[in-house]
């Protein structure tokens, strides 16, 4: 919540600067504001290099100046390249040894390079600003798809209470996700971003018209690319599933069996799976004490923290932890009174 404060917090600041590079140059120039010059590199390669060049010791300032534009270049590279090679680690783990990590952090990053090589031509402005034109949409698609399957499918309720056990459930965190995360997540997020994409369609205008048909074409070309991933990938593992079938199971039961969740969801934290909706049942399910029918439980160890009851979210079925002094570090738990 800190960072998209303060992220809005810094735009908003920015936009006096801006605003008054441009109002500065309108003046000078007789021209109204938004005939000034374009966003994006415009601004940035134009705007701001003729507003520096009237300040005292122009030199200096344009130091400063491109100096700040590299360090949000790499401050914006670094979280967008270490989200992919976070995701492909996680899904292949092979990737994470020592020496594989190392190569394929290496290949990812000369990869990027080669791919923004285009970009440094003679038409490179045309391309960066043909991606430009064209990559705020399957930003908006996405992210509308991720909150509906993720808080409408999903399940608000549950999403919350999975976020509390990583962050803990104090009182402020309860009350901040509780009260305003589920509201904004629920109704105010899918409505401002529906609103978005649906201004944005009705506002549409072809890319430039001096541009050739083709190029806008290609521009749509790019926006399938980035979002044909999730479902191709989900058909790829849907026909795996189909020809490695050694039950004998139908289509229909093959794509219903490939949407339950394995025995490796739920929380890393051994004590939280015992909570009652994370215990799995079917054959890939990995044995582990069941817990639906507890008569208060103990769990005993040191150091072990357990989130306080809710009712109706099966907490209340787990009494918090009592301190010992046995010498355990914490890594030995013990379940008494427990039903199978």
């Amino acid at each position: 919540m800190i960072i998209p404060v303060i992220n809005c917090c810094t735009s908003f600041y920015a936009g006096f600067a801006i605003f008054s590079v441009l109002g500065f140059m309108s003046k000078n120039t007789g021209v109204d504001v938004e005939n000034v010059t374009t966003s994006g590199a415009g601004l940035i390669f134009v705007a701001y290099p003729e507003a520096l060049y009237q300040l005292p010791v122009p030199q200096l300032w344009s130091i400063l100046f491109f100096f700040m534009v590299i360090c949000l270049g790499m401050g914006t590279q670094f979280p967008s390249v270490e989200t992919v090679m976070t995701g492909l680690q996680d899904e292949f783990p092979v990737l994470r040894g020592r020496y594989s990590n190392i190569i394929f952090r290496l290949t990812v990053c000369v990869m990027g390079f080669l791919l923004g090589l285009p970009q440094t031509t003679q038409g490179g402005s045309y391309l960066l600003d043909l991606c430009d034109f064209f990559v705020g949409w399957p930003l908006l698609l996405i992210g509308f798809l991720e909150v509906v399957a993720i808080i409408w499918i999903y399940g608000i309720r549950r999403f919350t209470e999975d976020i509390l056990l990583m962050v803990g459930h104090s009182k402020a965190a309860t009350v901040i996700y509780y009260a305003y995360f589920s509201w904004a997540m629920t109704l105010a997020t899918p409505i401002c971003v529906l609103m978005i994409i649906g201004f944005e369609a009705y506002d549409y205008e072809r890319y430039p018209s001096d541009a050739p048909r083709w190029a806008e074409a290609l521009g749509w070309l790019i926006v399938a690319f980035v979002m044909m991933w999730t479902p191709l990938w989900y058909i790829v593992k849907y026909l795996v599933a189909v020809m490695r079938n050694p039950e004998g199971l139908s289509s229909w039961q093959v794509l219903v069996k490939m949407n339950q969740p394995t025995s490796k969801w739920g929380p890393a934290e051994p004590q939280y799976r015992t909570i009652p909706r994370y215990q799995r049942s079917g054959p890939d399910h990995v044995p582990q004490r069941h817990h639906a029918d507890l008569e208060n439980p103990v769990v005993t160890g040191s150091n072990l923290s357990l989130p306080p009851p809710y009712p109706g979210n099966g907490y209340d079925q787990i009494q918090r932890p009592e301190k010992d002094n046995k010498g355990f570090d914490g890594d030995i738990m013990e379940i008494e009174n427990t039903k199978f």
